[in-house]
């Protein structure tokens, strides 16, 4: 969205989803974690699990490459933290 705000010069896309961004890592928990399941209707978590599968991954991946697209440092920040907190706390079975 904020591709297409840049190359329209109109930065209603690109406000819009920087507010979606910033709401939900808003939402994220004490130790900087994103749910599954996000109802839009009410603001809530549906499913506070976590991990990196299908889903949640995506806002993962959303947050690196919109900072390397666009340069907001913010965004790279909040995607260390969120990676710095799925190494700490998710468990992974090798």
């Amino acid at each position: 969205m904020g591709l297409l705000s840049r190359l329209t010069g109109n930065p209603i896309f690109e406000t819009a989803a920087r507010k979606a961004s910033k709401g939900l890592w808003e939402r994220r928990s004490n130790r900087n974690l994103m749910g599954s399941l996000f109802n839009v209707a009410n603001g809530q978590w549906e499913l506070t699990h976590t991990g990196i599968g299908a889903g949640v991954d995506s806002y993962y991946e959303t947050l690196l490459k919109s900072y390397i697209l666009l340069g907001d440092d913010s965004l790279l920040y909040w995607f260390e933290e969120a990676y710095q907190a799925i190494q700490s706390h998710t468990f992974l079975d090798v």
